[in-house]
């Protein structure tokens, strides 16, 4: 029975921390090794997760300066020992049956190397029983899905891995809260995914998620996320250059207008001109231009925005290529 490596980046949720280890301590596969990174927790994350491991010989804690959730998770893929590989939400559950069963799927298919499953929506703890993937969920080379899904249908906790996925590839640490396309589009280059229908993966959207924080900004990563990977990582070779332009322009216009509506000149002018560069010949964009032109620039809510940086071509690794942090990781608890 082949090691799986469950890798839980935390920040500051001890109690739902709480229900999600022991929801993988009641999975009815039992070689998994739990590898918990907290992401400069202030609260009583550190002795919850004492409190659980000195009953339970294969977890493990980290403790880490805040530095977000794709840093967390790279320290904890270079720590994880397993032939499959798994990132688990502290808000988030499975049911008892979900390693084993895509475990099974994954080692029925030796030419696949990672599996997904549904997402089942949870809300105020209870499940909904509304389903948020796909109405047909992909199977083989699906960077094409990926890139043009309108909403998600795989996301870190629904997905197990082969370790040798993660080959030269780590999470990219600027890409805000499009880390997980971004990585998910690197490995579907070389890897293939399975759909697994037999079991899901429960999604609690709560108020302090990541989703739930980006939601209420006025800018996203997205569009830099699809941008480098279909013109610097390879994407080109894998999605048509006719539909991925008009993608990268129509996410750029629907920020634009988000930016419009809410009176900022400056911000939803430059993001149209950028949507004009994909998509020259969409006249509404030159429409929604003219709109923005006439906004008062003294009304202007936004008057000092700038378009982030762009991304870096090459996906830098956690702490500017040292993984291991030594100087500032501290483990707070492993068991022998």
């Amino acid at each position: 029975m082949p090691v799986v490596s469950i890798i839980i980046a935390t920040y500051n949720r001890s109690k739902l921390l709480k229900e999600c280890i022991n929801c993988l301590l009641a999975q009815t596969y039992r070689n998994i090794g739990i590898i918990v990174v907290d992401d400069g927790s202030t609260n009583d994350t550190q002795a919850i997760i004492k409190e659980i491991a000195q009953k339970h010989n294969n977890i493990r804690y980290y403790q880490r300066p805040h530095l977000g959730a794709s840093a967390a998770r790279n320290f904890g893929l270079a720590k994880a020992t397993g032939e499959f590989i798994g990132f688990f939400d502290s808000d988030d559950l499975w049911p008892a049956n979900y390693i084993e069963t895509m475990v099974k799927s994954l080692q029925a298919t030796p030419d696949f190397d990672a599996a997904y499953s549904d997402i089942m929506q949870m809300v105020d703890g209870k499940i909904s029983g509304r389903y948020i993937t796909m109405e047909k969920p992909p199977t083989g080379h699906i960077t094409a899905d990926l890139f043009f899904r309108e909403r998600p249908f795989n996301l870190p906790s629904s997905t197990i891995f082969r370790k040798n996925a993660f080959s030269g590839i780590f999470w990219e640490e600027k890409t805000g809260n499009c880390d997980d396309l971004d990585v998910f589009l690197r490995i579907s280059t070389k890897s293939k995914f399975m759909y697994v229908p037999d079991v899901y993966m429960m999604y609690r959207k709560t108020k302090d998620s990541i989703t739930a924080k980006a939601g209420k900004k006025l800018f996203t990563y997205h569009m830099y996320v699809m941008e480098r990977f279909y013109s610097h990582l390879g994407g080109d070779s894998f999605v048509p250059r006719k539909l991925a332009l008009r993608k990268i322009s129509h996410l750029y216009r629907s920020l634009a207008l988000k930016h419009y509506r809410a009176g900022n000149r400056k911000a939803s002018i430059a993001l149209l001109k950028k949507a004009l560069y994909y998509l020259p010949l969409d006249l509404r964009l030159y429409v929604n231009l003219f709109r923005a032109f006439l906004l008062n620039p003294f009304n202007d809510k936004m008057p000092d925005w700038q378009m982030p940086p762009a991304l870096p071509v090459k996906p830098e690794l956690c702490c500017q290529g040292n993984i291991e942090c030594p100087a500032t990781v501290k483990v707070q608890y492993i068991p022998s």
